[in-house]
């Protein structure tokens, strides 16, 4: 899943805001079983995709505070609309031709570091806990850090793809049909990033969360 937030420069209030409820947090659409998480390599890797026809990107139009990645650029397919893609997590490191990639190895380490704090955390989950029955969502971030997704350039948005996987290669999961991703041992989460309409001014918004929102 991803955790999204109102950073203090977009909010309000000039406070950073965070929604922890299940709704706030896309899931993904395919999963993968537990036994491949523990596999060595296994990662997540997350690309931004945009519409070939959308014409040359902003050059101020960039993650990580403006800093264009660069590092892929890959097309895929999807729904009759091909897609340029570029990587965003785990962001830029080492050489475009390293095999296997710096990009997988870093990530690799961060998933290994998560992974054991899942671990003490549900050693620590006895039959009085309330999380010992029902449904409930745990996030172990990989990162203390955000990553701020580019700006909308326009109506159609953009999409924003992350793989949880241990194949060798993310990026020929990209361009890979999507039948033929079900049949790998990987994890897909694809969410399109849409412009919507000012959340101050809708009449269903509650008072308390309109500071929340920029007046511009």
């Amino acid at each position: 899943g991803l955790t999204v937030r109102v950073p203090a420069h977009s909010s309000g209030d000039c406070e950073e805001w965070r929604n922890y409820g299940l709704n706030s947090q896309p899931l993904a659409r395919q999963w993968t079983k537990f036994e491949f998480a523990v596999e060595g390599g296994f990662r997540i890797e997350c690309f931004v995709g945009k519409n070939a026809d959308d014409g040359e990107e902003d050059e101020s139009d960039g993650v990580n505070g403006g800093e264009k990645d660069g590092d892929v650029s890959e097309t895929m397919k999807e729904e009759d609309e091909t897609y340029l893609w570029d990587r965003i997590f785990p962001g830029e490191l080492g050489a475009l031709d390293d095999r296997p990639s710096a990009h997988a190895m870093f990530a690799s380490q961060r998933m290994d570091e998560a992974l054991e704090s899942v671990a003490v955390f549900l050693s620590n989950v006895d039959e009085s806990s309330p999380l010992a029955n029902g449904f409930h969502l745990v996030s172990f971030p990989l990162t203390e850090q955000w990553t701020d997704l580019p700006r909308l350039q326009n109506e159609k948005g953009y999409k924003l793809l992350c793989l949880a996987t241990a194949e060798p290669d993310a990026e020929a999961l990209v361009e890979m049909d999507e039948g033929l991703v079900a049949l790998t041992a990987t994890s897909v989460l694809n969410v399109d990033v849409l412009p919507t309409a000012s959340g101050s001014e809708s009449q269903y918004l509650p008072q308390s969360y309109r500071t929340l929102y920029c007046k511009k």
